[in-house]
């Protein structure tokens, strides 16, 4: 553990935040928010700094400040580097893209001798999980974001976007989720952290809401992909792209579930961090309201779907006696399909058995016995009987 690490876990301690070791770092909750859940993950860098970061969307120079503390006080003590050392070092980062470093660190100190230090990183890995490339993002106080791009070139590290096709976030994660998992895409890294804080399985693809194409959506195959999109123009052709890649990767269904529907007050340009600040950082609440809304969101329909036109039996078998036999039988007299009788059986047990039993799906989710129905066919077919 680093001084700069103590300083923080001090400061912490010192405002009775309860810390708990977390893997090759620490979890608490974050001082910089209303937190019922520990989203703060602190660790020690390779260089011996302090790394922070909110899942829910804090940024460090707020977290910093709520600790008493100076954003100094996260990096390790040592020289200043010469003035002209620094000098070459910010005007190689300016100038070139294309500059040669030895270490990820290596890049990102070239880019904090300009731009200062960095609010968030993330690591992009291949499904082996060898780091390939991240994203840093700079948030200066009363300024505009920043984010740039770094990549691994062999051995070395180049301030340039990954090759592509690129990973998404958390691919080892979503490369050994089994077939039907559901996996929400958000626009941008911060977003993938705020779903990441409530408890799904989330992910984004690098380089912004322009470079969906750019990356390998081959691991959406036999997944149930719910996009997030942000609350604005941008977000909708993000979702409409993401929904034609993920078809083509032949994901099992895929859903576009719009925060607005659930939170009708959600401002514009707004993603699932600021619904989470919406429900004062009540991750449970969030959970709960996002996964019902995601059920209830039908799926897209694609003119290209390959069981667009299959035809799928009535499940007679699954219906228990006499009813079985009655729909079988009938068809058979009428001449008619199974679900031209089971549907309407369906709709009238569920009458029958009205509120004397419930479904208690959830905390607050629970399902009377109705079902509707309808017999949908050309004319001769048999529905009127």
């Amino acid at each position: 553990m680093s001084a700069a690490t103590e300083k923080v876990l001090a400061a912490l301690s010192g405002r009775g935040i309860k810390i708990h070791r977390s893997g090759k770092g620490w979890s608490a909750q974050c001082p910089a928010h209303e937190d019922r859940n520990p989203s703060l993950s602190i660790a020690t860098g390779d260089d011996g700094r302090c790394l922070i970061n909110c899942h829910a969307g804090c940024a460090t120079k707020a977290i910093v400040e709520a600790l008493g503390l100076e954003m100094k006080d996260l990096m390790p003590e040592r020289p200043k580097p010469a003035s002209q050392a620094g000098k070459k070092a910010a005007r190689q980062a300016s100038e070139s893209v294309s500059n040669d470093f030895a270490t990820a660190y290596e890049a990102i100190a070239a880019l904090e001798c300009k731009l200062g230090l960095c609010s968030h990183r993330w690591v992009y890995a291949d499904a082996s999980g060898t780091p390939v490339g991240e994203t840093i993002r700079w948030d200066p106080p009363g300024g505009r974001k920043q984010v740039r791009p770094i990549s691994r070139r062999g051995e070395r590290w180049v301030i340039e976007a990954i090759p592509e096709p690129r990973p998404l976030l958390h691919l080892p994660e979503i490369a050994s989720l089994p077939d039907g998992a559901w996996v929400y895409v958000c626009e941008g890294e911060k977003s993938v952290d705020a779903a990441r804080s409530i408890g799904v399985v989330a992910t984004t693809s690098a380089g912004g809401a322009e470079a969906a194409g750019k990356s390998d959506w081959s691991p959406m195959k036999n997944k149930v992909v719910v996009i997030l999109p942000d609350n604005d123009d941008a977000g909708e052709r993000y979702a409409e792209e993401v929904a034609r890649l993920a078809r083509r990767a032949e994901a099992e269904e895929v859903r576009i579930v719009r925060l607005v529907d659930r939170w009708p007050d959600l401002p514009e340009h707004c993603d699932i961090a600021d619904v989470l600040n919406l429900e004062g950082g009540d991750a449970e609440a969030v959970n709960e309201a996002l996964n019902h809304l995601a059920v209830a969101t039908p799926p897209e329909q694609f003119e290209d779907h390959p069981s667009a036109q299959r035809f799928m039996p009535f499940p007679v078998d699954a219906l228990p006696e006499p009813v079985r036999s009655y729909v079988v039988e009938g068809a058979k007299s009428i001449g008619c399909d199974t679900s031209f009788l089971a549907l309407p059986i369906l709709a009238g047990l569920a009458g029958a058995i009205g509120n004397t039993r419930r479904i208690k799906l959830k905390r607050d989710w629970i399902e009377p016995a109705v079902v509707w129905v309808a017999i949908i066919g050309e004319s001769g077919c048999g529905k009127s009987p």
